[in-house]
């Protein structure tokens, strides 16, 4: 479904046809339609118009856009598709899980291993990897600065930690924490680590050199999102200041789960499928 952001207006909808997830790249909206052995990818122009649509045998873990190209990761290979007519022009047996990109790079996590990646035409060319101490999962990398953030945890334990790299890969720090299942988001300061619900735990603030700067109990789903100098998580919806993490204000948004910020505005969507907006 696509919304005006100024009021709210319906403008489109498609049906997802069960589990899905968006990503928009530079004029295209990616429509993702998982499944467990095979998965199908839409592109889209801003209005809702198909503009081609492909079938990857796997499930989809992430998708990237590079220089004319889609690279679509499955769970052990990823398939290059031309972003313009999503033709499938080539399969890499690599894994390329939990992507993020920044500066013209690629970086993926997965297994206690973190890799960058350049895009050379069709192919991801690997620069680096290294390798964590201990066998871990990990999720999705944080890039802010010449840093990047990599969440890991240890199934079944409850403990997990929060490594810090350099652009070249060396480790610069490793923060060590009591719940392990979490995400990160970045302040100018340093990154906020955000638990999940269910762990009970406090939203933590760190330093760049991995030092905590402050934590906040937050109430409900903690996911937590950085913009304009505010810290806003949890449920009832909670704003604080991100470099001192003073409660700035509480608002009773519905269950608040999901965040996402663009031009002054504050978008959440919450437990009873609205999506709401909030402005100063």
């Amino acid at each position: 479904m696509a919304l005006d952001a100024a009021d709210g207006t319906h403008q489109w909808e498609h049906d997802t046809d069960g589990a899905a997830g968006l990503k928009y790249v530079d004029g295209r909206l990616y429509h993702l339609h998982w499944g467990l052995q095979e998965s199908e990818l839409v592109a889209r122009s801003p209005t809702g118009d198909e503009q081609w649509r492909a079938t990857v045998p796997s499930q989809i873990t992430g998708i990237h856009e590079q220089n004319g190209y889609v690279f679509v990761a499955g769970r052990d290979r990823y398939w290059t598709l031309h972003a313009d007519t999503g033709q499938i022009v080539r399969e890499r047996e690599t894994w390329v899980r939990n992507m993020a990109a920044a500066n013209g790079m690629l970086y993926v996590a997965f297994s206690g291993i973190l890799a960058s990646y350049e895009g050379e035409g069709r192919t991801l060319a690997e620069r680096w990897r290294v390798q964590s101490r201990d066998p871990t999962e990990s999720r999705h990398p944080t890039i802010a600065e010449e840093l990047i953030y990599v969440s890991q945890y240890q199934p079944p334990a409850d403990g997990g930690d929060v490594v810090v790299y350099d652009a070249d890969g060396e480790t610069q720090h490793r923060v060590e924490l009591d719940y392990g299942s979490f995400a990160i988001t970045v302040a100018e300061n340093g990154p906020i680590v955000a638990p999940i619900a269910t762990s009970n735990r406090e939203l933590l603030a760190m330093r760049p050199d991995g030092s905590r700067r402050w934590t906040a109990g937050v109430s409900g789903a903690a996911g937590a999102i950085v913009a304009d100098g505010t810290v806003y998580a949890g449920y009832p919806l909670t704003a604080m200041d991100a470099e001192s993490g003073e409660r700035l204000w509480e608002q009773d948004a519905t269950g608040t789960a999901r965040f996402a910020a663009a031009d002054s505005t504050l978008y959440a969507s919450t437990a009873d499928n609205h999506i709401v907006a909030l402005r100063e």
